[in-house]
Parts: structure tokens; sequence; C-alpha cells
């Protein structure tokens, strides 16, 4: 059995998890591998062990977990830090997306998907049949993250994401009104992307 997996990513706030949730409605499981991607670079494992191999404790709290605040600055800001970080994790994201693809496989899923803010810069976007872009006005997007940062915080979220490429996406839902509105759009974005699958 072939496992079809999209991708259903976005800029911070822009209602990834509520799209999530309506594909989950419509029997289409969707993991969140982006809190399951950071367990990778908890203390002890790999990917930890060769960040202080290459950068000391530069990106380190003072309880010896990463930063991941200053490391997504520092890529932003300096290219060969990108360079170094994308080879450590290569490998890792590999054996990750195998093992959830079998996983999938095991329990007959043939579609499934994830939800992540981070796939299109890494090599999760190799695995993906179809990847649908989640969007939202600025406007909208600032106050909601106004509920949980203050106005810096804001200001460089907003861009670090700008220095990203949003481009590579098959279908796109734009969250700029009620839950209703969302989860119409969404419904119909998910009988066309089945409908793409069976192609």
């Amino acid at each position: 059995m072939v496992v079809r997996l999209l991708g259903i990513t976005g800029k911070k706030y822009c209602g990834k998890s509520t799209v999530s949730k309506f594909f989950c409605k419509n029997n289409i499981p969707i993991i969140n591998i982006d809190t399951l991607y950071m367990d990778m670079f908890k203390p002890g494992n790999p990917i930890h062990k060769e960040i202080i191999l290459y950068f000391k404790d530069n990106f380190l709290t003072i309880d010896g977990n990463i930063d991941f605040e200053r490391l997504s600055f520092a890529v932003c800001e300096d290219q060969y830090i990108k360079i170094i970080l994308d080879e450590i994790i290569e490998q890792e994201i590999c054996v990750f997306m195998r093992n959830l693809l079998e996983s999938f496989e095991k329990y007959g899923i043939d579609i499934a998907g994830i939800d992540s803010g981070n796939m299109l810069d890494t090599k999760v976007y190799d695995y993906l049949s179809q990847i649908i872009m989640v969007e939202s006005n600025l406007e909208c997007r600032i106050k909601r993250m106004s509920k949980n940062f203050n106005e810096q915080s804001i200001e460089k979220i907003i861009s670090i994401e700008e220095q990203k490429n949003w481009d590579y996406y098959d279908f796109i839902i734009t969250n700029n009104s009620d839950m209703i509105e969302l989860e119409n759009i969404t419904n119909k974005t998910i009988e066309k992307v089945i409908l793409a699958f069976k192609d």
C-alpha cells in the first residue's frame, strides 16, 4: 500500500492547527510534527550532540536545552550556520519520516498528513505528495499573536518568516473570516486533494 502524505503549512498564527482539525474530522489523520521534531533536539539525542560539537554552547539555554529563538535568528542571519544545521538534521529527518510512513502503512492509512510551519525548509518536503498552504493576512495574524507575544517578538517572528520561501504549494486555504467559512473552504480543499490523489 502506498501512503500519500500531504503537508499543511503556513506562517505562525495563520490557522494550520484549525485546518488540521477539520481534516481529522473528515477521517484524514494529521500529525503535528513540529512538537515531535523538537524532541530530536533534546539533550542526549544525536542532533543536540552535533549542535554542541559544531557550535559549543552558543545556542544552549542555562539548563542545557537548545535555545530555538536564538538559533532561528542565527540561521536567518548567517548562511554558514544554516548550511551546517541543515546537514546535522537531514539524516535524522529522513529516518523520522520513513518511520512515520511505516506507521501509517502498518495501520492501513493510505492518506494522511503532517502539520508543520517548517516543512518547506527541510527534507520533510521530499516525502510529501501534496502541500496545502494556509494563509491569513498580516492584520489577522498580528491580532492573534498579540495574545501571546509582545510587539518586539511579533516583529522578529514576521521578519524571520519573510525570509522564508512560501511559494511551494498545491492548494491554498485563506483564513481571514470565521470558523464556519474556514471549515467550508477546508472541506472543498479536501475534496480537491482526494481527487488529485486519485489521478
